[in-house]
């Protein structure tokens, strides 16, 4: 995956499954990653035991299939 520095990529489905993936690969390549999930807890939990530590990311709780 190229660098995305500089770059803000918004992951929805974030806290599990190929969301997760993708919020893991995009961390990795220096991106700011918005998680988007409906369950804050899991939210937290994902960016604190799946994403690098030093990781430029946030989570935002919104039940996107209700906009």
């Amino acid at each position: 995956m190229e660098n995305f520095d500089n770059k803000i990529v918004l992951v929805t489905g974030a806290t599990a499954g190929i969301g997760l993936a993708c919020a893991k690969e995009f961390s990795r390549s220096k991106a700011r990653v918005i998680l988007v999930g409906r369950d804050p807890e899991k939210g937290r939990k994902a960016i604190a035991e799946h994403l690098p530590a030093d990781a430029n990311c946030e989570f935002i709780a919104a039940d996107i299939r209700r906009v």
